[in-house]
């Protein structure tokens, strides 16, 4: 194509055939629609500090902004502080409650066997109040029994009223002595044998009837020391009852009654021995 421009008409001729020109109206109307349409397109510039634009920033607002800074870096560290200290206390309660409950699971174990302990203790202890009665009561017959004998200067005396014996169990508590049917008054009680032990007590003698314990024995707690002491008498079986318990006889008998006295005391310091209890031999507590 060959373009030629008039310098006198201002007309441009393209292959000799003249072409129109805009018209500078024209020309301004599409100048403006373009700016319209940048500025529409022309996203808004955010504030950058303080509703300010970055370029009316100033030194002191950087300033500022700089001492803000710090202040929040400051903030941040101890609220991290915190928030560390938060997760060990955190981390500690977690660790405390485990703790807790394998401490409550041990317990609960312990005293689930501290139970049964209890319960096996209590079936198979020999301080129980059922226990120690029987316990008492042995006692009580093995040393009469002990002291039941038989001897050719006794013939006479196991004839008529019989030979006294006596015993004495010490530290016999008040739960023991109830379960016992002995009064805790400190008076003198009298009880029947069989009732109390349950069997009569008789010793085989050779050549001669056997010897028991009479039916009435006469039975004393001392409140005070806890002493149980029994007295009885034995004697052959078809002698004769007609006695008063306590009389003692004159003349030369008594010496020969003091001296039973003293070999039933021994007898029954030996059959002490062989229950395993103490029985005391001091004068008789007031």
């Amino acid at each position: 194509h060959l373009f030629i421009h008039g310098l006198q008409t201002g007309i441009l001729y393209k292959d000799g055939v003249p072409m129109e020109l805009p018209q500078e109206d024209e020309q301004q109307e599409q100048e403006g629609a373009q700016l319209e349409t940048a500025a529409a397109n022309l996203v808004p510039k955010r504030p950058r500090y303080n509703d300010k634009p970055f370029n009316d920033i100033t030194m002191g607002d950087v300033e500022a902004m700089a001492k803000e800074v710090i202040n929040l870096r400051k903030k941040c560290a101890k609220q991290h502080e915190e928030l560390t200290s938060l997760q060990n206390a955190k981390t500690e309660k977690l660790a405390m409650s485990k703790q807790n409950r394998e401490l409550q699971a041990q317990f609960e174990s312990i005293k689930k066997e501290a139970d049964r302990l209890k319960g096996a203790y209590k079936e198979q202890a020999v301080d129980k109040p059922e226990r120690q009665a029987e316990e008492v009561k042995k006692v009580i017959e093995k040393n009469i029994r002990f002291q039941m004998t038989y001897d050719a200067a006794f013939k006479e005396r196991l004839h008529s009223d019989g030979i006294e014996v006596q015993t004495t169990v010490p530290n016999v508590s008040p739960e023991v002595l109830k379960l016992l049917g002995i009064i805790e008054n400190g008076e003198v009680q009298t009880k029947h044998s069989y009732a109390f032990f349950g069997v009569w007590m008789t010793k085989a003698v050779q050549g001669h009837p056997k010897i028991a314990f009479k039916r009435d024995m006469s039975v004393r707690y001392f409140v005070t020391t806890g002493q149980l002491r029994i007295e009885g008498r034995y004697a052959f079986e078809n002698a004769k009852t007609n006695w008063k318990k306590g009389k003692r006889k004159s003349g030369a008998e008594a010496p020969e009654e003091e001296a039973e006295g003293d070999d039933a005391e021994e007898s029954e310091a030996a059959s002490s021995v062989q229950a395993g209890l103490p029985l005391t031999t001091s004068p008789e507590p007031q």
